[in-house]
């Protein structure tokens, strides 16, 4: 089914009607229970008759806007996608690293990595970014910087990247989750 045309306008005026009325009947009880607290319970109750019925007016506004996403055939948002956060391409890195010796090519470095993990990259990290390529590869990019910071690798520009000495035992040891870098 082809969406409709400007539907998404509908979508935000229904949720911007449905916050109003909200916003209209927080006003509404804060201003009943000033005036219970005056102890003018007559008109108190008169404002708790207006707020059952905003009450009813909400709900009314809530299955207008379940119809209109019937309707118009208004996808679910999708929820957030599982993927491994940056911290946790240190170590398959390291490993990797040290699988080939003392230095690899970034290019030759990503298929390592992509074999240490193997069959533990979630869905959310295959899946592709920027211009086409995986979440995953770009992660491994952007460690780099991260894991010269920790004096893992060496420092260096270009497609070579060195593990150090402590890059070594990084590659035998759980990386805590507090080192340097979040997604």
């Amino acid at each position: 089914m082809k969406r409709i045309r400007h539907a998404s306008g509908v979508d935000r005026a229904l949720r911007s009607v449905h916050r109003a009325v909200q916003r209209v009947l927080g006003g509404l009880n804060q201003t009943a229970s000033h005036v219970m607290a005056r102890g003018d319970y007559g008109a108190a109750e008169t404002l708790a008759t207006r707020g059952r019925e905003i009450l009813q007016f909400e709900t009314e506004v809530e299955a207008l806007q379940k119809r209109w996403r019937e309707m118009h055939g208004r996808r679910e948002r999708r929820s957030k996608t599982v993927a491994t956060p940056l911290w946790g391409y240190y170590q398959p890195i390291l490993k990797a690293l040290v699988q080939a010796g003392v230095e690899c090519r970034r290019s030759d470095l990503e298929p390592r990595v992509e074999r240490v993990l193997g069959s533990d990259l979630p869905p959310g990290d295959r899946a592709p970014v920027g211009r086409g390529g995986e979440r995953w590869r770009v992660m491994v990019r952007r460690a780099r910087k991260h894991l010269a910071a920790e004096g893992w690798i060496e420092n260096g520009r270009g497609p070579v990247w060195r593990i150090t000495e402590a890059g070594r035992r990084a590659a035998d040891k759980p990386i805590p989750k507090s080192s340097s870098a979040s997604d």
